[in-house]
């Protein structure tokens, strides 16, 4: 696969577009619909040297989720909008073979039931 460019948004000085390595460098996954969250994440990434991929939603990363190794970790944000809990985005990416699902959220761990399809939550 090719390097894929998807624009953000549209700012007043033009538009700014994001370049993403091809999606089989990814070594983490981000799925949030915060695009303050998403690029704290990529800043962060870029800095450690981590090729993360960022989702705004669950339809978008379901597009190429067929392309991606099973085991490569999944960061799910616990309140995705439009009344989509992370958790349960997170158990059928389970149940579809993924294994290295985390939640991440600003609760504490202690405020979800136990989820043993979650390898861990992260604040």
């Amino acid at each position: 696969m090719g390097w894929r460019a998807i624009c953000e948004f549209d700012s007043p000085l033009g538009r700014r577009v994001n370049l993403y390595p091809p999606m089989s460098d990814y070594k983490a996954i981000l799925i949030d619909d915060d695009i303050l969250v998403r690029d704290s994440w990529l800043m962060r990434a870029k800095r450690s040297g981590v090729s993360l991929g960022t989702f705004e939603s669950t339809d978008e990363f379901k597009s190429i989720s067929s392309s991606l190794p099973k085991n490569l970790p999944i960061f799910i944000d616990s309140n995705l909008g439009q009344g989509i809990k992370g958790e349960d985005f997170a158990k059928q990416l389970f149940e579809a073979g993924f294994t290295e699902l985390y939640l991440a959220t600003g609760y504490p761990a202690s405020y979800f039931k136990p989820m043993t399809w979650l390898k861990a939550i992260v604040s």
